[in-house]
């Protein structure tokens, strides 16, 4: 198992480069610098008498892992008593990671938060290990001004999109055993994992809600709905909020369908749904009476678009101020399912 550490950590630990085999946990107990000769500890605290070690430090971290790539997020600010929550936030066809964490924003939430994020690298015609197009340099990937649609990542929501289903890639399996991998190595909350993601995202995190509700809690599709060859049929109730523009073909042809066949999921109550938020442009609405939250956000004359955020390649037209802002949005919904448990 080689594991990389690409991006800034934080200024008290040295950066990881390469970790190989058992030498994890030295490297680890190493990234805790020395100040004034005095040894500072690893990332390292006890719960409930088990010894709780964060084996890496604040920043972004490419890791391979499983044959694959995922962003590991690490907030500076993990908590020193609780494992952290997860948020598994699953990039659109033809994005990279790089590109749905500056599209999102979502390192500022977990900073906010004390959350530990994932965002994978999905499955391309040809290999790739950045998801950007070839002749893209490594500052313009890292930055995710970059879409690659020569060389399209994907996941395999079920029917959609690239190569991922054609290939058969088992994106709901790698999902589990990443999070599996953060238990080990970042003490993670088994029983607080999220999924969010971006139209094939979207679809993706759906499919997890689907077919993987023993782990996660809730999940939150942005521009992508359920898109399963077989029937959504999970075994627990899944918490569920997701939002959509009107001028979004992706999901907007059976966007309500799908909010109410989620609500039939998470038994809501046989009757409309209330307002929630309600601006200008933007109109969400909850199901009453759910064994799970289960709610979702139209937005006025919004295309294929996160809502209240801008591409950052510079191809979004500008929205309007009354737009949710998704991520925070989101964020505030996965705190209520947490809080619900």
């Amino acid at each position: 198992l080689i594991e990389t550490s690409k991006a800034t950590t934080h200024p008290s630990h040295a950066t990881m480069k390469v970790i190989s085999g058992t030498s994890m946990i030295f490297v680890a107990a190493v990234a805790a610098t020395l100040v004034g000769g005095a040894s500072i500890s690893p990332n390292r605290t006890k719960t409930n008498g088990v010894v709780c070690q964060h084996l890496y430090p604040a920043g972004t971290h490419k890791i391979t892992f499983d044959g694959r790539y995922f962003l590991l997020l690490v907030p500076d600010r993990l908590s020193e008593t609780q494992p952290a929550p997860v948020v598994y936030d699953v990039p659109g066809y033809s994005e990279s990671p790089y590109y749905q964490v500056a599209l999102t924003g979502i390192m500022s939430h977990l900073e906010n938060n004390g959350w530990i994020g994932v965002v994978p690298f999905g499955t391309a015609p040809e290999p790739t290990d950045t998801c950007c197009p070839r002749d893209a340099s490594q500052e313009d990937c890292e930055a995710g001004k970059t879409l690659d649609k020569v060389n399209a990542c994907s996941f395999n929501a079920g029917l959609c999109c690239g190569s991922a289903p054609l290939k058969l890639i088992d994106d709901v399996g790698f999902a589990r055993k990443v999070v599996g991998w953060l238990e080990e190595n970042m003490c993670a909350d088994k029983n607080a994992v999220f999924a969010t993601g971006f139209s094939n995202g979207g679809m993706m995190s759906n499919r997890l809600g689907c077919e993987a509700s023993d782990l996660f809690v809730g999940v939150a599709p942005v521009a992508g709905n359920v898109r399963m060859a077989a029937a959504c049929a999970p075994n627990a109730s899944v918490g569920w909020v997701s939002l959509c523009g009107t001028r979004d073909g992706a999901c907007n042809s059976d966007f309500e369908k799908t909010a109410l066949e989620w609500s039939e999921r998470n038994k809501c109550a046989r009757e409309d749904p209330v307002p929630t938020l309600q601006t200008e442009t933007t109109h969400c609405y909850k199901y009453n009476g759910c064994a799970a939250l289960t709610e979702y956000c139209i937005i006025d004359d919004l295309g294929h678009e996160w809502p209240g955020h801008m591409r950052p390649d510079g191809t979004s037209p500008e929205q309007p101020a009354s737009n949710v802002d998704a991520t925070a949005y989101i964020f505030e919904r996965f705190q209520d399912m947490l809080s619900a448990k």
